[in-house]
């Protein structure tokens, strides 16, 4: 049995106010069982894999096929500029801090299929 800290009476153990003044009672924790010392990390954890600019640079080879395919006339061309605008976004979307490639493969896709499709439409009506 516990005793109210306010008025001394007799508390029982499951009581969360004192029946005879009404203070709360508040239960002494044990701090040393909340410390970090005896939580368990398991060894298994590993942080998240990092792709580096792999997407980028495979965005970057995609735009320079694709463009250079589709200047020359083949259909493949516009396949690759798909592939490229893909791995583009996927290369800005990931964690990696080398973005860059990303970047500038979307910048070269978006040109390359303004210009190319301006040009085309020009070529289509003249």
């Amino acid at each position: 049995m516990n005793k109210c800290i306010n008025c001394g009476a007799e508390l029982d153990d499951n009581v969360k106010f004192c029946p005879n003044c009404g203070t709360s009672v508040t239960k002494d924790v044990d701090i040393a069982a909340t410390t970090t010392e005896n939580v368990e990390v398991p060894n298994n954890v590993q942080p998240p894999k990092k792709t580096g600019p792999v997407f980028g640079i495979i965005s970057l080879v995609s735009l320079f096929f694709g463009a250079a395919l589709t200047i020359v006339g083949l259909a493949f061309g516009g396949f690759l500029l798909v592939v490229s605008l893909v791995f583009g976004i996927i290369a800005v979307a990931t964690r990696s801090r080398k973005k860059i490639f990303g970047i500038i493969g979307l910048i070269g896709d978006g040109l390359f299929l303004i210009i190319f499709g301006f040009v085309s439409c020009i070529t289509c009506m003249g």
